[in-house]
């Protein structure tokens, strides 16, 4: 519970999403090695093989998601921005939270941006 209280503050979030977060917290703790389990990750104990890291992404990034064009004129915003929240694996789907609107969207199409050493990094999911 700790951890979600730190990542929960750290990232301004409301309370209303503590649900994500601990889902967040869970499933980054189930793929960190243990000593209890032989310097095994909890997934590979259950699962039998290592989990895939490819799809982890930066909790709390700066996010856009898409407006689809039916959605919106012609001069209007392509995308909303966002924080990153969660992301569903079984749907490819993420959760980005705009604070402007207080809803969580959830999207396949969207855009995070993670700075690294000052230096901005699109992925594009």
């Amino acid at each position: 519970m700790e951890i979600n209280r730190c990542t929960h503050h750290e990232k301004n979030l409301p309370k209303k999403f503590w649900a994500e977060v601990a889902n967040t917290v869970v499933f980054l703790q189930n793929r960190i090695p243990r000593k209890t389990v032989k310097d095994q990750t909890p997934f590979e104990t259950w699962y039998g093989y290592k989990p895939s890291l490819k799809i982890l992404k930066v909790f709390g990034c700066l996010c856009f998601t898409y407006i689809l064009q039916i959605k919106r004129e012609k001069l209007d915003k392509k995308a909303k921005s966002g924080i990153f929240i969660h992301i569903v694996l079984a749907l490819r789907l993420i959760g980005c939270f705009n604070h402007k609107l207080d809803v969580l969207l959830i999207t396949k199409m969207f855009i995070l941006w993670k700075k690294n050493n000052g230096v901005g990094k699109n992925q594009i999911g």
